[in-house]
């Protein structure tokens, strides 16, 4: 068996100035505080890029459902301009078996 190392250096390349435009866009944006708040000391707050299909409410789409198979952008990546570029270049659609 081939021995993998402690990292790994995966094909990618982007803009990265593009990027600190979206992530700066993004800022602007209330970010939602995670809401579990036993499983971690300090702040925690995320903004969901993709989440559960149907899913309206910002605390659903951050909601990792098990059950889930169908996912979607949300409105927070389509303010962005680079991100989903980015996202649909490099991330693989995949359905989740269960």
């Amino acid at each position: 068996m081939d021995k993998i190392g402690d990292r790994v250096k995966l094909p990618l390349s982007f803009d990265p100035q593009l990027m600190q435009e979206d992530l700066e866009r993004l800022q602007t944006t209330d970010w939602i505080d995670h809401f579990v708040t036993q499983n971690y000391d300090g702040a925690w707050s995320v903004i969901p890029l993709r989440g559960p299909a149907g899913a309206t409410h910002p605390v659903m789409m951050i909601y990792s459902d098990p059950t889930c198979t169908e996912f979607a952008d949300t409105p927070f990546l389509e303010t962005t301009q680079y991100f989903p570029q980015f996202w649909h270049r490099y991330i693989v659609p995949f359905k989740l078996r269960v």
